[in-house]
């Protein structure tokens, strides 16, 4: 409910007390170069520990955005495990002379993201049930949003793949061979695909004709390689394989920290 102290319980009795607790554990030299804060007119707050404050400001919709990047600690953290982890024999090597740092630790950074998402924790993949919306319909004729318009040189090689597979695009789609439906959607591989292609030029008062012959890359890669410059309804985000969405690299992934407790070591 607005107006009811939120913001006040929050960050000016909670936050302060935590960050004057904080300051009182560092030395008199380094508090003497910090602004003193008021302590928070309560009689006593029992079990608060560190906080950190988000200024409620609205941010920039970046996944790659955390709490951490937010209030700069992201890179205080990569600094102190790049110099606490183990990887196999050696504590600090990734592999021959090199050594961690904290760019490994910097998913913004080539040394420390997921070469496959490159940091992002996921992918844009399309999904078949969205590239086929209605499949007791023909391709051509509302089975497909992809298709329902010229898109891609792919729309002429289905016809040609059709052809050489003998395949009737005026049956509905469900009903055709699933070689053929698989090869539509994710490509024939290797096997080129020779089309014939007649498409007007500039000033449209003539045709041009030409003749290709070239793998069909798939309906899905297509959705996917035209997302990456135009938002579509055909892709949605799964997870990443490589990093199982942890956006790290191999090397900050594989490693370990392992810390002294009560009841023996933890890692």
């Amino acid at each position: 409910m607005s107006g009811s102290g939120k913001t006040s319980l929050a960050i000016d009795t909670l936050h302060n007390e935590a960050q004057l607790r904080y300051l009182e554990g560092l030395s008199p030299f380094v508090r003497q170069y910090i602004t003193q804060r008021n302590r928070p007119k309560v009689d006593r707050i029992l079990g608060l520990g560190a906080t950190l404050a988000v200024d409620q400001r609205r941010l920039n919709r970046n996944p790659r955005s955390t709490v951490a990047t937010i209030t700069g600690i992201d890179g205080h953290l990569g600094l102190l495990y790049s110099r606490l982890p183990r990887i196999g024999a050696d504590p600090a090597a990734v592999s021959g002379n090199e050594y961690l740092t904290t760019a490994h630790f910097d998913r913004n950074t080539p040394e420390g993201s997921c070469s496959d998402c490159h940091g992002v924790g996921g992918r844009w993949q399309a999904q078949e049930d969205l590239v086929i919306t209605h499949p007791e319909l023909p391709l051509f004729e509302g089975a497909s949003p992809w298709y329902a318009k010229w898109r891609s040189g792919e729309h002429a090689f289905v016809p040609a793949l059709a052809q050489k597979r003998g395949v009737d695009l005026g049956r509905s789609w469900q009903s055709l061979p699933e070689e053929f439906r698989h090869c539509v959607l994710y490509g024939t591989g290797d096997e080129k695909i020779e089309a014939t292609v007649d498409m007007s030029n500039r000033n449209e008062r003539a045709l041009v004709t030409y003749t290709s012959s070239e793998p069909l890359r798939g309906a899905l890669a297509e959705v996917e390689r035209v997302f990456v410059n135009a938002q579509t309804s055909a892709p949605s985000s799964a997870t990443c394989r490589t990093c199982a969405s942890s956006f790290a690299a191999p090397a900050a992934a594989a490693g370990t920290t392992r810390w002294p407790g009560p009841c023996g070591s933890v890692d």
